[in-house]
């Protein structure tokens, strides 16, 4: 049988290299003869290396992937800190979701402080003061329980990963505040009230959340309509409580305070 012969016989479902050994010429060679002669690749050969190729690419992207886990007190950080105004999303064509916040210059610290807590999970804070961290499967399946058709959704399920007080502390600062007021009537009486600005999700949402704060960490914060966003806010206006949240959130608050 002579080259030729050979080429339209095997050439159609048979690796270029071993054609090459076959014939004792190169890949070249057999490449430049089956276009002189309009010798083709069959379509099952073609589909194979296609998933061949793709199979590889999956392979060594996962190789490449970073070992790295998140223990509770992180990931109860990145949960407070996605309840808050924190994101995860994917590049155009990332395979991997990744956490990203923007932030102004004086909530620099308390950005500086969670870097450092969530360094090993490749957060890092970018010039355009971004914290933002690594695409990884980690991110993507927090994306799976937190995003709903996209949307930032807060379930009975996903509001159970806020299990630790450094949780709420990040949902606090970062969509919090402590306002104190003062009534002077008779007697100078001061008020103070604590604000959680939950306005990105509805009512039923919220009361999820007010469930579950007041279960996990025995805080009872109460529904308020607000003209923005979803209209509803969560505050706190006793004392009693208000002071109770505070002991709650004060050795976070204070270790980044610790930083100026």
């Amino acid at each position: 049988m002579d080259k030729l012969e050979y080429l339209h016989i095997y050439y159609p479902n048979t690796d270029n290299k071993v054609l090459a050994e076959k014939l004792g010429i190169t890949e070249q060679s057999v490449r430049r003869l089956a276009s002189k002669y309009n010798i083709r690749k069959s379509p099952d050969y073609i589909k194979k290396q296609h998933e061949s190729l793709t199979n590889a690419r999956k392979e060594k992207y996962i190789a490449n992937i970073p070992d790295i886990y998140s223990n509770n007190y992180q990931l109860n950080i990145i949960v407070g800190s996605i309840l808050g105004d924190g994101n995860l999303s994917y590049a155009p064509r990332g395979r991997n979701a990744f956490y990203r916040e923007h932030f102004c210059q004086q909530q620099y610290e308390y950005r500086l402080w969670k870097c450092a807590q969530l360094r090993n999970l490749g957060f890092k804070i970018n010039r355009n003061n971004t914290l933002q961290s690594i695409p990884h499967p980690v991110f993507s399946d927090l994306y799976e329980k937190f995003y709903i058709n996209r949307h930032k959704t807060i379930t009975h399920d996903n509001i159970n990963l806020l299990n630790e007080p450094v949780g709420i502390a990040c949902l606090y600062m970062y969509d919090g505040s402590l306002v104190i007021s003062k009534n002077n009537k008779h007697n100078i009486t001061v008020n103070p009230i604590i604000t959680l600005y939950t306005l990105n999700f509805g009512k039923e949402e919220n009361m999820i959340m007010q469930e579950h704060i007041y279960k996990t960490f025995n805080v009872k914060f109460n529904f308020k309509k607000h003209p923005d966003g979803k209209k509803y806010i969560l505050t706190i206006g006793k004392r009693e409580e208000v002071f109770n949240f505070l002991d709650i959130v004060r050795p976070y608050v204070s270790q980044i305070a610790s930083m100026n």
